[in-house]
Formats: structure tokens, sequence, C-alpha cells
């Protein structure tokens, strides 16, 4: 009976915490804010094992350590998205010339799709598919970020969370 505890307590600590109502930033499709979630689409401190493992390519970026800054205005609408559609990731930035790794995952931890992204201009969205082979109707997922130099920079990490419409 105790092994069956720890088991228990074991997977449910390995999976995200989307927070309360969804997890989300509810954003509609001009971008316009209609509930929030004060963790999804800022700096994150110091991630857990599992999160610094999503970016093991970064060896030479030291995940927990101190973040330059220079992002804002952060935001992923429309959020909800529509089963099979798109949505836009949003920042400012005061660099270029930087690079951005997006992981999505699901609650755990499983990588659904990654990309880097090349941030040429000091304003950038982009669109963002989340095909139906992928990405289930009914669920959130979370998009972790790490923008960062080709020196080892890092400028900002943190992550967001995408729901899924049915």
């Amino acid at each position: 009976m105790l092994l069956l505890a720890l088991a228990l307590l074991t997977t449910c600590a390995e999976k995200i915490d989307f927070g309360p109502d969804a997890g989300i930033t509810y954003r509609d499709a001009h971008n316009y804010p209609h509930g929030d979630d004060p963790t999804d689409w800022t700096s994150d401190g110091s991630w857990n094992k599992k999160e610094k493992a999503l970016f093991s390519f970064a060896t030479k970026i030291e995940l927990n350590g101190s973040q330059l800054g220079g992002l804002t205005n952060m935001s992923f609408f429309p959020n909800p998205v529509a089963a099979g559609g798109a949505g836009q990731f949003h920042f400012d930035s005061k660099m270029t010339a930087i690079k951005a790794k997006l992981v999505f995952v699901d609650q755990q931890y499983k990588v659904i799709q990654n990309q880097e992204i090349a941030i040429d201009a000091p304003r950038l969205s982009f669109m963002q598919a989340f095909p139906p082979d992928k990405f289930s109707s009914g669920h959130v997922y979370r998009m972790y970020y790490a923008f960062y130099g080709a020196d080892g920079t890092l400028y900002q990490k943190g992550h967001g969370d995408i729901k899924i419409d049915k």
C-alpha cells in the first residue's frame, strides 16, 4: 500500500500544474486580454531538471543563471486556439541577431514539437500551427522559450500555456 501511494505521488509530481481555470492567459483574435495567468509570457526564475533538459542543446547557456532581459509585451493569441488552427506568438525585443528556442510539451513534459527562430527585428510576431495529429483538442500545452545569443548569453526564458479548443 505504501509503494502504491509513493508511486502515485511521484507520478503526480511529474505533471505540469497549469493553474486554475485551465491555467492560460485568455486572448481574443485581436490580442485583447480576457483573463490572465500571471505566470505566463513572462520571465521564469529557476527551472527544474525536466525543464532544463528540454534545452539540452544549449550546453553553453546557464539556464538558471541571470537573464539580461530586453524582451517585452509577450503574448500568444488567440488563446484558446481552434483545434487544427494557428495562433501568433508576439513580443518586442531591444536586440537583433539573437535566437529563440521554443519547446511545446504536454502535461507530462513530453515534447510535442520544438523549433528555433532567429530574431532579426525589434518587434516580432509569427504564426504557430497546431496540427491535430500532434495537438489534441480540449488539452492544454506548455510552450517553453529561451532567448539567447551565439555567445551563450541568456536574455530571457519563460513559458506560456496554450489551450487547444474543441
